[in-house]
């Protein structure tokens, strides 16, 4: 696992970032000032699969799941080498799949808050549709028309309705909407490793809707949505 961490790592508040899809920890670093407000020291890792830890674009023998669990089991020994054994986590902060990894986190004791965006403990049957359609865009032999196909149907869940049809995308600075799709999404997936997506897609469909050990979770958790969701 590959991680960052900001801040002074001595201090005695921790904060840890887990990525959202796609992401790497480089992408994440605007959220860092933010959360230093609330910790000493910000640890940023990248999720297993996402081309900068272990991945299939670098590891031959990557295993074809790599399940939620795996990867909080991961973020907590980064998390001891960083900081310490067995250390407490002050805010596990995380987006999306972020979010899935931090409170599987708090599954497993350790952490006293959890901020959770645009995320949930497992996957639904809604979540599933979504996957299996990003999956079947993977598809065929020319690499770029699948990564921009991923990228469509991407922006088609990615965001809200209302997102859509209050132009939401002119207030971020695009000129239109097509303008948007390429330079937001097209553009976002267009240098990924299709193995790579493949290996988070398998992860975030493993997870079970309600996955067992949530009523053990003794953190605060507090469940954010976005603006237009």
């Amino acid at each position: 696992l590959a991680y960052r961490v900001y801040g002074d790592r001595s201090g005695p508040r921790v904060a840890v970032h887990p990525s959202s899809f796609g992401a790497v920890h480089a992408e994440l670093a605007y959220n860092v000032p933010l959360l230093l407000e609330h910790a000493d020291a910000v640890l940023v890792a990248n999720m297993l699969g996402n081309g900068v830890s272990s991945s299939p674009s670098t590891c031959a023998a990557y295993p074809p799941v790599v399940t939620v669990d795996d990867q909080a089991r991961a973020l907590r020994r980064a998390c001891d080498a960083a900081f310490g054994p067995g250390r407490t986590v002050d805010v596990a902060y995380g987006y999306s799949m972020g979010a899935m990894q931090a409170l599987a986190l708090a599954r497993g004791g350790g952490v006293a808050a959890v901020v959770a965006v645009c995320g949930a403990a497992g996957c639904s049957d809604y979540n599933r549709v979504f996957l299996d359609a990003l999956d079947a865009a993977l598809e065929g032999g020319d690499r770029s028309a699948a990564l921009r196909a991923f990228a469509l149907v991407y922006a088609g869940w990615g965001v809200s309705y209302d997102f859509y049809a209050e132009r939401a995308w002119a207030r971020l600075g695009f000129e239109d909407l097509d303008d948007f799709l390429e330079r937001s999404y097209v553009a976002g997936f267009a240098t990924d490793d299709p193995d790579d997506l493949r290996a988070m897609l398998a992860c975030w469909r493993a997870a079970a809707e309600r996955p067992p050990g949530l009523e053990a979770i003794e953190a605060r958790c507090l469940f954010l949505p976005c603006d237009t969701d």
